[in-house]
């Protein structure tokens, strides 16, 4: 298990890739990550490779470390496990969320702030991110959980970068009060099948929006 430094490296450098700070394909200066976290060299050396583990780094020969890309190779193997794999995680999480928490969480996905664009993206993709989490830790398969945390880390990085305001508000929103309202009812069948329409629905919109901005030009 890491240690405490080697965490606190991981975790700050993790965030700078989910919000973009560190953008896909940038050449990575282990000194400048020094510098930026103000950390020794060995816990942000360790904290890099876990994150090369995890796929969010590239090693290449003799020129070093770079920020992933993102592919339409990526994007499909990251909607492929969620299409698999979330409907049965959230089903185990039906009964075993209490009620008050479900429902604070759809008022806050009904009352997003207005005005600032920006506060509302960052806003809408950490109510995101909290809805998997809270889901994901009702998940007894443990091996299921380190895997599906690494692929909702690279599915939000991937959110920073293909968020489209005027789509996302009327189709994200709306299905994630569906899947909460599915957890309140305590309906398993309803539950699979609104995280499966929401998976698929997520897929086309990212895809439609990486393929525009970085793949397709």
């Amino acid at each position: 298990m890491a240690n405490s430094k080697t965490l606190a490296a991981y975790q700050a450098i993790k965030e700078m890739l989910i919000t973009g700070a560190l953008p896909p394909n940038l050449p990575i200066s282990e000194e400048a990550l020094l510098l930026a976290l103000n950390m020794s060299r060995t816990p942000v050396r360790e904290a890099i490779q876990m994150l090369t583990r995890e796929r969010f780094f590239e090693v290449y020969p003799r020129k070093g470390i770079v920020v992933t890309d993102i592919t339409l190779d990526l994007l499909n193997e990251i909607y492929d496990f969620r299409v698999i794999n979330e409907p049965y995680i959230a089903q185990m999480a039906c009964g075993k969320i209490s009620d008050s928490v479900l429902e604070n969480m759809r008022d806050k996905f009904c009352n997003p702030p207005s005005g600032n664009p920006e506060e509302k993206r960052k806003y809408l993709i950490n109510l995101d991110s909290l809805l998997h989490a809270t889901l994901l830790d009702c998940c007894p398969n443990r091996f299921l959980v380190d895997i599906m945390k690494t692929v909702l880390a690279h599915d939000a990085r991937i959110k920073h970068f293909s968020y489209d305001e005027t789509k996302n508000d009327s189709v994200s929103v709306p299905e994630h009060i569906d899947i909460i309202d599915s957890l309140l009812a305590h309906d398993a069948e309803k539950i699979r099948e609104s995280v499966l329409f929401h998976v698929n629905s997520s897929r086309e919109m990212v895809v439609s929006s990486i393929l525009s901005k970085f793949i397709g030009g």
